[in-house]
């Protein structure tokens, strides 16, 4: 929408950001929906765009900009579906994981919080090692590459968190 040739009086909708976002109240004040929303709620994400749409029932209920993936580590194109989110995940940091895309014995455990890679929320999919989660450098969305998950801020993560349950489809395309 070409803000500049609107006319006078004509309605938009916009994003609704009154309220404050505190990492210390969640999950507590982002609670997860009830499981019977996996049947009615998609996510896709948009890989050209760089956003990912949350819609129920066809209709779109939350966007979010994203980072997916990156030319060497792409997010995997396809129909998935979320296995699980799990705030304040721990973050497992495997050299072999994330140039090969293989488990191994060689790997280090972050502790979760605000900082860590994959930020306050793992949304895996049933896609080994790839998920949607938060990231601790907001100011990267959109611009820095991943290892083929798809990252948003710990804002919009947490705001996701409210919106997914597991079985709830993903499109990446």
């Amino acid at each position: 929408m070409d803000l500049n040739s609107l006319a006078s009086g004509t309605g938009i909708t916009v994003p609704n950001i009154a309220r404050p976002f505190r990492f210390d109240a969640f999950p507590s004040t982002y609670p997860a929906p009830p499981e019977s929303t996996a049947s009615s709620r998609r996510v896709i994400v948009d890989l050209q765009q760089k956003f990912l749409q949350v819609l129920e029932n066809g209709r779109t209920i939350a966007a979010f900009p994203i980072t997916p993936g990156s030319s060497e580590h792409p997010a995997p194109v396809g129909e998935w579906h979320v296995v699980g989110a799990v705030p304040w995940p721990w973050y497992r940091h495997d050299e072999g994981v994330l140039s090969r895309g293989e488990r191994t014995d060689s790997f280090y455990n972050l502790p979760p919080g605000p900082n860590s890679p994959v930020g306050i929320l793992w949304a895996g999919l049933n896609r080994p090692g790839v998920g949607i989660h938060g990231s601790p450098v907001p100011d990267t969305i959109g611009r820095a590459g991943s290892h083929g998950c798809i990252r948003l801020s710990n804002w919009d993560a947490a705001i996701f968190h409210t919106l997914v349950v597991k079985g709830t489809p993903v499109t990446i395309r």
